[in-house]
């Protein structure tokens, strides 16, 4: 299932025009202003510099990233001087990342299935999922891995993936569902799981950022700025 998926995975990434050269895979989120995802990737960076930001409030020194693909924010965060451990099912995508950014002493990168129970020796200060819980099934299941691996007073941060309502996650299954038949993979929306608030609930997540928010809402509606659509949340572990 695993390999399967990568390939699944890496065709459909393909398609949309997200595999990138090494050159290009250096410089992201940076691309050239010319780039068809260049506003994506402007928003990608400002969730990737709010990770920094909160690993530095936090005061966190070691990081597992899960489901890091190409490593690009698993390096950006390694930039800013935190030890990172950066863990991905896709092997083509992580042997790119390991020639790519070989210089960075404090980062790794190892391929490893969580949803299988396949995660590195912690404990780890702080894990981020940056738009990859959606391709866990196990929500609930993946947490309480994580949560193992955690220090005893570590987090789960959770950034650029939508959640639902439970009306609204039967909609959002019909769209992707729609797309990916559109664009000729309708076997990969399996692969693609809309995932609830109340699914999170028992683990009392915490928004640190919130799209809904007045001041993001001022900030799109009133003076027109592009704002990051989805939340970044984070579930402690908390003293044992």
């Amino acid at each position: 299932m695993t390999r399967a998926f990568a390939n699944q995975y890496t065709a459909v990434r393909t398609h949309e025009g997200r595999i990138y050269s090494d050159d290009e895979l250096q410089k992201l989120p940076d691309v050239d202003p010319r780039h068809p995802l260049v506003h994506e990737w402007a928003l990608r960076k400002k969730t990737a510099e709010r990770i920094v930001s909160y690993s530095q409030t936090i005061g966190a020194q070691s990081v597992l990233d899960v489901g890091c693909g190409n490593g690009w924010a698993s390096k950006l965060i390694a930039k800013s001087g935190l030890s990172v451990t950066a863990i991905d099912v896709n092997q083509p995508e992580l042997e790119q990342a390991k020639r790519v950014f070989a210089d960075s002493r404090n980062l790794q990168f190892m391929l490893m299935d969580p949803a299988r129970g396949e995660l590195p020796t912690g404990p780890f200060d702080l894990v981020t999922l940056m738009s990859s819980i959606q391709y866990f099934s196990d929500l609930t299941g993946l947490i309480h891995r994580l949560l193992s691996c955690l220090q005893h007073e570590g987090c789960i941060l959770i950034a650029d993936t939508p959640f639902y309502s439970v009306e609204e996650a039967d909609q959002a299954r019909n769209r992707s569902h729609d797309y990916y038949t559109g664009i000729g993979y309708p076997e990969f929306a399996d692969n693609y799981h809309h995932h609830t608030w109340p699914e999170l609930r028992p683990f009392n997540p915490q928004l640190i950022y919130d799209p809904r928010s007045w001041i993001c809402r001022f900030r799109r509606q009133v003076l027109r700025h592009v704002v990051v659509p989805f939340p970044m949340i984070v579930i402690k572990r908390g003293p044992t």
